[in-house]
């Protein structure tokens, strides 16, 4: 395998984890592999040994509750899986040209912001009129980033998500998907020059660990109830999200990230900062604001207190938006905790916040 016996520990240790947490929430283990391993061994060779573990694990993850109920995922999202394994037999025969960390970087900053939205209480959804057309832009997306980085989960958590997917079957998509995106991706790295023998090796001794952490998650998985596996799966793509814009970051410093929102709270700007971005502005927002929070020695976005008190509706939207971060971002348990009727509580979600 030409790796040393340290590395080979470290790498046994890196696929364990990932193989926890993909039984845990049902994706994240090819972006733990990628950037673990990549720390220590070529980009390209990390890539290769992702891909077997991978593989099986999404097939154990899939047939969890039986073929049938597989097919169904399947059949449900085919249009998805389509997109995805064309793009991803097109793309991966552009490694060797394509830089990256701009790509990953890419595609990091929306999957942060997304999660950040969505942490925040904000919940995005397709109109069910539209579902084909998310599915396949969806696909075509993780096809692109998959076919060059062995990494597509991302846009399809965020279809699932925004779809308010049940926790089961949301794992259960994600293991069929993965399982045909990975074989497209052997196919399409059979032709890159990126796959060797000794890199199938490597790859062949990572599925036991892979496995073993897979096993473990499920245990976690089992216990969680469907908000908790809701919350994991977002502080988990955000987490996901901010690794992939770590490599830009790295050979790029000066990369700033800002968030602009229409429905700014306190509670969201503390969870985007959090989260790594550097500034936090809300609509409207005109150019020289957005230029001035980009730029390199901008202050921190952390304001002094103001000159005059925040008026009624603007208190009452910053307890609003504390109390639906305490519960999750549940809107029945926020609405019982303020004691309103869900509905008047979504009427008032609905509504851009009023100026302080």
């Amino acid at each position: 395998m030409g790796l040393d016996p340290t590395f080979l520990l470290l790498a046994i240790g890196v696929t364990t984890f990932a193989g926890a947490v993909k039984g845990a929430v049902g994706f994240a283990m090819p972006m733990i592999m990628i950037s673990g391993l990549a720390s220590f061994m070529p980009a390209d060779q990390a890539l290769v040994a992702l891909i077997l573990p991978t593989f099986l694990t999404n097939i154990v993850q899939a047939l969890r509750q039986g073929g049938k109920a597989a097919w169904n995922s399947t059949v449900g999202f085919w249009r998805m899986i389509a997109a995805l394994v064309i793009f991803v037999l097109l793309t991966a025969q552009a490694v060797p040209f394509i830089p990256q960390a701009v790509l990953l970087g890419a595609l990091g900053v929306p999957i942060v912001a997304f999660a950040i939205v969505q942490l925040a209480g904000r919940k995005i959804r397709f109109d069910a009129r539209n579902r084909g057309l998310a599915e396949v832009l969806t696909g075509i997306v993780g096809g692109i980033y998959g076919g060059v980085s062995g990494v597509w989960g991302p846009p399809t958590i965020a279809l699932l998500v925004s779809l308010d997917t049940e926790k089961q079957e949301s794992v259960r998509v994600q293991g069929v998907v993965y399982s045909i995106g990975s074989v497209a991706l052997l196919a399409g790295h059979a032709g890159s020059g990126v796959i060797t023998t000794d890199r199938l090796m490597l790859s062949a001794v990572l599925i036991a660990p892979a496995l073993a952490g897979l096993w473990f998650g499920f245990a976690i998985q089992d216990r969680l109830d469907a908000q908790r596996f809701r919350r994991w799966t977002l502080v988990i793509l955000a987490v996901t999200g901010l690794n992939l814009i770590r490599p830009l970051l790295a050979i790029r410093p000066d990369v700033r990230i800002l968030v602009l929102t229409g429905y700014a709270s306190i509670t969201t700007a503390v969870d985007a900062i959090k989260l790594g971005a550097h500034q936090y502005l809300a609509k409207p927002a005109d150019a020289d604001e957005i230029l001035k929070a980009l730029a390199v020695d901008a202050p921190p976005p952390s304001q002094p207190a103001p000159s005059e008190p925040m008026s009624v509706e603007r208190l009452e939207w910053e307890h609003i938006q504390r109390i639906l971060a305490e519960h999750n971002g549940n809107i029945s348990a926020t609405a019982r905790a303020l004691k309103m009727h869900r509905r008047t509580l979504q009427r008032k979600l609905a509504k851009r916040p009023v100026r302080a």
